[in-house]
């Protein structure tokens, strides 16, 4: 039988994975923004932390946003929140009440407290079994980084349909 060759002429991405590169970065700092605005960036542990990943599928790229590292351990409560149910570890919580840092009261007298350990540990459990009760409302700063750059990210899509249909290639003989 005859055999049909067909050529695919294969597409080079790397104009558009450093396209990506550099819009994931500014997403990246985006939200950094974001944490730096709404003071929610005490000791910049999760600023510093955060990252993009881009990874290539059969359908295109896929950009993921997360943290690495010591934020890593909390990016996500950080960004969805946190509903109610089991108190959160307290040690972070110290970590914050000494990097902010918060003027402790006496809640007998109303006095303020020097932050000692015992103080800064008291402050931390009642910190802790709050958001164990109530839980905590995410500050979603991935998802409006992301949406503050819904139009580059539009036009980045449109100029990939385009470069991909024009490497597009019919079958050689």
């Amino acid at each position: 039988g005859a055999v049909v060759r067909q050529a695919v002429y294969l597409m080079q991405w790397d104009e558009t994975r450093k396209a990506l590169q550099a819009l994931a970065a500014d997403i990246v700092d985006e939200a950094r923004f974001l944490l730096d605005t709404e003071k929610g960036n005490a000791t910049k542990t999760l600023r510093s932390s955060l990252r993009y990943w881009i990874k290539e599928t059969k359908t295109g790229f896929r950009i993921a946003f997360g943290a690495r590292g010591a934020g890593a351990k909390y990016v996500r409560w950080v960004e969805e929140g946190r509903g109610p149910g089991r108190r959160p570890p307290m040690e972070p919580i110290k970590q914050w009440i000494k990097a902010k840092p918060l003027k402790l009261r006496d809640l007998k007298t109303g006095r303020f407290q020097r932050p000692t350990d015992r103080n800064v540990h008291s402050a931390a459990f009642l910190i802790a079994r709050k958001i164990g009760r109530e839980g905590t409302q995410g500050k979603r700063i991935f998802e409006r980084a992301v949406n503050n750059y819904r139009p580059e990210i539009e036009e980045l899509t449109k100029a990939m349909a385009k470069d991909i249909t024009s490497y597009v290639r019919s079958p050689l003989k």
